[in-house]
């Protein structure tokens, strides 16, 4: 049995980082390594693992054990990346968000003991086109903006009056070396994921209100709100030319929304409980027509083709488009403001509009147009977390721990 080798640790991370073990061969193998290399990472339990792909991936290059907290997301920085720097981002069960850099060994803790949000650490994602700033959201329905190399504020404490006329609220410390860099609070449930768009513009949020959130990112400011058809959202993700964003949740369906008509698109239906993750494949999609895959808590995962001018639409309904400056006169709201606007001592907004937030009520269920499968197979015995798409696999992983390689279908 090979030896692994474990890190020497500092004071100030023996109450949060048990210990770092490495692979004891990790110098050959990083020696001999390919320019096309693929690493990945996963947690589980209290631990988060470094994996090579081609390289016996069920032996880790290295492992990371916390004390007591639990891993329950990570990201990469795919802007940073080399080959001798990985820039990941690991959130907690405690609100804790640790920066590690597996190739350097070094780490830091961010939210340290819950000192900005105590609540669960449910997402996190690096910026796109940043190398120091990532976004995290929380149990208690908060969305923050970090820069890893700022230390925490120890006085910041948003106070928010949750008014449903301003369904999100921003807030900045008083001073622009500390975190956070910026303070959402986009919902009085837990935020349970979000994506960038794929021209960095966007961000989609979902929670388990029920609510699907389009926010301007540069400016900040919310522009629409959808509500799923029955009980929370789990995931979201955009369409590769970020035309279209889907969403899943407590109601066993895949909603496809038209982020440019602002309108809803079709309902999926063929999972058989709650849907956890779903993913476009970037490889199976093009100008008109788009493939996608979801997983869920039926053990399945569901591969879905649409193409818009094949979906069925309901006779009884006219769809309208908006435009932006001539929108439908519902529920306005909005926050001015910028990313790299003046920083006011914890300041708190609220400010009716210079933009118009569209709240969308829900769609009928026969005013919808239905998709069903290309293909719906039990590839775990547990529920599934993710799919993700490469252009020669697909990676599945379930609530017990099993990671899973499938050839491209």
């Amino acid at each position: 049995k090979k030896r692994s080798k474990s890190s020497n640790l500092s004071k100030k991370d023996n109450n949060f980082v048990a210990q770092v073990v490495w692979n004891d061969q990790l110098a050959d193998i990083l020696s001999q390594r390919q320019h096309e290399d693929t690493y990945f990472f996963f947690n589980t339990g209290r631990s988060f693992f470094w994996a090579d792909l081609g390289y016996r991936p069920q032996e880790p290059l290295g492992r990371l054990d916390l004390c007591k907290a639990l891993p329950t997301c990570h990201d990469v920085n795919m802007l940073t990346r080399s080959g001798s720097s990985l820039d990941v981002i690991i959130g907690c069960a405690t609100g804790e968000l640790l920066w590690f850099d597996p190739m350097t060994q070094k780490r830091s803790r961010l939210n340290a003991q819950g000192i900005l949000n105590n609540s669960a650490v449910t997402n996190v994602r690096w910026i796109p086109g940043s190398e120091s700033h990532f976004m995290a959201s929380f149990q208690d329905g908060a969305v923050v903006i970090f820069d890893k190399h700022k230390e925490d504020h120890g006085n910041f404490n948003p106070q928010f009056a949750m008014d449903p006329m301003h369904p999100l609220h921003i807030a900045k410390p008083s001073k622009t070396k500390y975190n956070p860099v910026t303070y959402w609070q986009a919902s009085k449930k837990a935020v349970t994921a979000f994506a960038f768009s794929p021209d960095c513009q966007h961000v989609a949020i979902v929670s388990m209100d029920g609510r699907l959130r389009i926010v301007d990112f540069l400016t900040e400011t919310l522009e629409d709100t959808y509500s799923a058809y029955f009980g929370g959202l789990h995931c979201v993700c955009w369409s590769p030319d970020g035309k279209y964003i889907l969403t899943g949740g407590q109601d066993d369906l895949i909603t496809i929304w038209d982020f440019y008509d602002q309108r809803i698109l079709a309902r999926c239906q063929g999972h058989q409980s709650w849907v956890n993750n779903v993913a476009f494949d970037p490889w199976r999609c093009d100008e008109t027509n788009y493939r996608f895959g979801s997983v869920g808590e039926d053990t399945k995962i569901l591969f879905w083709d649409f193409s818009v001018s094949a979906l069925h639409r309901p006779k009884s309904v006219s769809y309208h488009r908006y435009p932006s400056s001539n929108r439908p006169n519902c529920c306005r709201t909005a926050l001015s403001g910028s990313a790299s606007s003046t920083f006011h001592p914890n300041s708190v907004r609220s400010i009716p509009a210079k933009h118009e937030n569209v709240f969308h009520e829900v769609t009928l269920r026969n005013e919808v147009a239905i998709l069903e499968p290309i293909m719906a197979q039990s590839i775990h015995r547990y529920p599934v977390c993710s799919v993700t798409f490469r252009d020669d696999s697909v990676i599945t992983t379930c609530r017990s721990g099993h990671i899973k390689i499938w050839s491209r279908p």
